[in-house]
């Protein structure tokens, strides 16, 4: 569990176990840039709703307005979005012509959060947006907008509920959960157990030992880490070397077949007992989790709350503990999980459970008292004469947004970055190097988003002729862009030469954007 009395701090001096309360963007804008490893976000869902706690509950007087109208829908919202992300603005303004300007406002809200919950996640980090299927696939284009489609991971399918007599619509059981991200799940840390029926047909073997299956030994090739050695008649590959090959056969572990296929030999295969450990990863359709009901043990009454096994497979999955060498030294620190919309504030509970750093943020105060209470619950486990009225919670309650202490410049896309291009690319395409007007360029990236590069970062951004921006697309960077231009002749200017005052400009540009927001007083 997190030391209490020296929690782990960010850079900016947030520490493990914060509860804000607040406005959640207010918050986001205050924190730095990557250092958050893992997000879950269980929004307003936009289900035309007003949830409330009822009264004597762990939840009493929380409640939230999941409506949304035009009166919600600010102009200015997406004339920022319009200037700084267009293919977002493109999204946002198809879902409000398709639908209605409700759902418009709904994803400019979600929008503005998730463009800072994307700043804030670290490059390898992973995202979980839980939604249901009323404005799904919509926040699935914002998500492909603003994370990248290539850092889809999958949609996750939770069945939250059993069927429903509707006359009208199918039932709608399932909620769903878009993930994004880099790393590698942690699919040895969740198995789900294997049903009676499964077991029956899959583990078909006993002997002394138990039930068993029968494994193939054989590898795909050489190249997939396979060995190359006679072994009962067959040359292989085998998937273990020849050593460890004969282990297992005196171990009893391998088996070989009365009769092979046609005439030839018999293939040595590998005995899988059953254990504890046996069961298979969830895949992305998950139905042997139960919602936190009124009968669960760690009901809130909380009206949206979800179960703590579901968010304790999310944060298995896509996080680590703290690594410690022989000698008890902390060799690296445990992953920090962020829940910007933490209600009854689960995911923070499991991150405990789990020896995760965690920060929670959620409008209601409410959301203290709550979390406050669960933490209790835990702590009686092991102190049972403890009384909730002497009990702190050992963690920190914020009201006041932090404020960053990076160089927030480096992530925004300003509203004079055009301007700025065209003097410093001598009102010339960084393609082909033709004279234009700055009304005929088109802002895009230098490195595109398919090869690594930054989407909203003002150093990764030129400006095109329509031409070149549609040849370059989404495939080339502009070096190679400038090659191929070359070979065709169609270069008018040699744009790289201008290339090496870029950083000197940008050098320039950072003093000079730190000194506006001084003097606007905003640092």
């Amino acid at each position: 569990m997190t030391n209490a009395t020296n929690p782990p701090t960010l850079p900016n001096g947030i520490q493990s176990r914060t509860l804000f309360i607040g406005d959640n963007l207010h918050v986001l804008r205050g924190m730095n840039s990557r250092c958050i490893d893992l997000i879950y976000l269980d929004p307003p869902f936009n289900s035309n709703k007003v949830y409330k706690a009822p009264m004597a509950s762990m939840a009493q007087g929380a409640a939230f307005d999941d409506m949304w109208t035009p009166d919600s829908f600010r102009s200015e919202w997406m004339e920022e979005l319009e200037r700084d992300n267009p293919e977002l603005h493109a999204v946002i303004l198809g879902a409000t012509r398709a639908v209605d300007a409700g759902t418009g406002a709904y994803l400019c809200y979600m929008a503005q959060r998730l463009l800072e919950l994307r700043r804030v996640l670290k490059r390898d980090g992973t995202i979980y947006l839980h939604c249901d299927d009323t404005a799904v696939h919509y926040l699935k284009a914002v998500m492909d907008a603003i994370f990248d489609s290539t850092r889809y991971m999958g949609t996750i399918m939770w069945k939250r509920t059993s069927a429903h007599n509707d006359s009208k619509s199918w039932g709608r059981v399932a909620d769903y959960i878009l993930c994004y991200g880099k790393r590698r799940l942690n699919v040895n840390d969740i198995k789900v157990d294997l049903d009676p029926k499964n077991i029956r047909t899959k583990y078909r073997y006993t002997d002394a030992r138990g039930q068993y299956r029968l494994d193939n030994l054989t590898a795909k090739g050489l190249s997939g880490g396979g060995y190359m050695y006679g072994y009962h008649g067959h040359q292989g590959p085998w998937r273990f070397p020849q050593e460890r090959m004969l282990e297992l056969e005196g171990d009893g572990r391998i088996v070989i077949p009365a009769r092979g296929r046609g005439n030839q030999l018999p293939v040595p295969q590998l005995k899988r007992y059953l254990t504890p450990e046996s069961g298979q990863s969830p895949g992305n359709v998950w139905v042997d989790i139960n919602p936190a009901n009124s009968q669960a043990r760690e009901r809130t009454q909380w009206k949206t709350q979800k179960p703590e096994a579901l968010l304790r497979r999310i944060i298995l999955a896509s996080s680590r503990p703290a690594q410690y060498d022989d000698d008890g030294n902390l060799t690296r620190e445990a992953d920090w999980v962020l829940d910007p919309f933490c209600g009854c504030a689960t995911a923070c509970i499991v991150a405990e459970d789990l020896e995760r750093n965690w920060i929670g943020i959620d409008l209601e105060p409410q959301a203290e008292s709550v979390l406050r209470q669960r933490l209790f619950v835990r702590a009686k486990r092991h102190h049972t004469q403890l009384m909730l009225e002497e009990y702190k919670g050992d963690f920190t309650t914020r009201s006041t947004p932090p404020k960053r202490t990076d160089d927030e410049d480096d992530e925004k896309i300003h509203p004079d970055l055009n301007d700025f291009l065209y003097e410093l690319q001598e009102h010339r395409c960084n393609g082909c190097g033709r004279e234009l007007d700055v009304i005929d360029m088109e802002s895009d990236h230098i490195v595109p988003s398919s090869k690594g590069g930054e989407k909203y970062t003002e150093r990764n951004r030129n400006l095109l002729c329509g031409r070149c921006n549609r040849r370059k697309s989404n495939k080339y960077t502009i070096a190679e862009l400038r090659e191929i231009l070359k070979k065709e002749d169609q270069i008018a200017f040699d744009m790289s030469t201008l290339d090496p005052k870029r950083e000197i400009a940008f050098q320039q540009r950072r003093l000079e954007l730190r000194r506006r927001r001084i003097n606007r007083g905003e640092s």
